[in-house]
């Protein structure tokens, strides 16, 4: 499939599910959508082929959650927001597109596809995007991006008990940790619930979303944070991925 062919086919998902997007806002996405298709073989980004799934199941469930992320926090509000693990840009490219008065840092340990991310923040002129090839963990160490975002999302990225504590430290006070999880991801929230207190969260504001827009279902996890993270979180990796007993 063409690169335009690609294009358009992502156009129609998108001018479908949404209308509400400016045409610059929803041209730009269908572009990002062809950029994902083209990448397929060079770059492992996303599993599907078809430029209309890419864009449902990707672009839009990312403008959703940006979405999703407004209404938590002042949408009007000029938000420093990390992306966790953001792979190819996923939510946050189409999440800086659509909020142009936020600043989005997306964040990912793999160089490979940090480079592909620049590449295609510059081709498609995305001014308010940044790209850090790193470890959340290890950022959340350091002290340029220690509790400096008003918020931190994620897709689909592990466990919920890991990306509450690869997220919380990013996040200032009064912000917090939106992850994006599939349904099943629900029955996380009790076991994780206990673990938060040293990350800066209290588990009573926990809370699980749900937004639909036409075929697309988009669920998520808001962790709301209201005292500063322990010094010693987040952990190293090793650490992290056995899990953590109750403190």
């Amino acid at each position: 499939m063409s690169t335009r062919s690609a294009a358009d086919e992502a156009a129609a998902t998108i001018n479908r599910l949404l209308p509400e997007l400016t045409l610059a806002e929803r041209d730009t996405l269908a572009r990002f959508v062809s950029l994902l298709a083209a990448a397929r073989g060079r770059v492992n980004l996303v599993g599907e082929r078809d430029p209309g799934a890419i864009a449902r199941r990707h672009v839009v469930e990312s403008v959703l959650a940006g979405r999703m992320l407004a209404d938590r926090l002042s949408p009007s509000a000029a938000l420093r927001v990390a992306d966790v693990g953001s792979g190819p840009g996923l939510p946050g490219l189409p999440v800086a597109l659509t909020n142009p008065g936020w600043h989005v840092t997306c964040v990912d340990p793999l160089g490979k596809r940090a480079s592909w991310l620049r590449e295609a923040v510059a081709a498609l002129g995305v001014a308010n995007i940044a790209v850090v090839q790193a470890r959340a963990e290890d950022l959340g160490h350091d002290v340029a991006h220690r509790e400096r975002y008003d918020a931190a999302l994620s897709r689909a990225l592990a466990p919920l008990p890991i990306v509450a504590e690869l997220s919380l430290p990013l996040v200032r006070l009064g912000g917090g940790a939106l992850a994006v999880k599939s349904a099943a991801a629900e029955r996380e929230i009790p076991s994780t619930l206990p673990l938060l207190s040293p990350l800066g969260a209290d588990a009573a504001n926990v809370r699980w979303l749900e937004v639909e827009r036409g075929e697309v279902c988009l669920r998520a996890v808001w962790i709301p944070k209201s005292a500063e993270t322990a010094p010693q979180f987040p952990r190293s990796w090793n650490v992290i991925r056995r899990p953590r007993k109750q403190e």
